[in-house]
């Protein structure tokens, strides 16, 4: 009876480990605006599609986890509602930000401030870390991103 009990308790603990977390990737970088200069206090926003046999989007800046409902909880600004993750941070005096966990996926970035300008461009989160670097454009022109 005790063997049965310890071959159990081991089956559950190997059926826990088993299951798959998604791959994430760190995103770093720096928003500039149009001279170089680096733009203190910029939004900086992350729109990754998560591919489908993700949990729909494992969201935030930080340790966001699946709950199996195909929506994302983190410990950040992320959502994973409908198979997107969204996450919004701000840049630091010397415009640099950090999102420490996005999931692995393809989609689009913003960074923008109101008083310098605007840029979009698009994205592809890999596992591990990834730049992406912004230059503002002054308002009226919003398409002008670094490589």
């Amino acid at each position: 009876m005790n063997r049965i009990l310890l071959i159990l308790a081991v089956l559950t603990l190997v059926a826990g480990v088993s299951v798959a977390q998604p791959a994430v990737g760190s995103v770093s970088g720096r928003v500039v605006d149009a001279s170089g200069n680096p733009v203190a206090q910029a939004t900086v926003t992350f729109h990754v599609q998560v591919p489908p046999d993700t949990c729909g989007g494992c969201g935030g800046n930080g340790n966001g986890q699946c709950d199996g409902s195909g929506q994302g909880a983190g410990n950040g600004n992320g959502n994973g509602y409908g198979g997107w993750t969204v996450v919004t941070t701000t840049t630091d005096a010397a415009g640099f930000y950090l999102i420490p966990e996005l999931p692995v996926g393809t989609g689009w970035a913003r960074a923008c401030k109101p008083t310098v300008g605007t840029a979009y461009r698009t994205i592809e989160i890999v596992e591990g870390a990834n730049t992406y670097d912004f230059q503002l454009a002054p308002l009226g022109r919003r398409f002008l991103a670094m490589n």
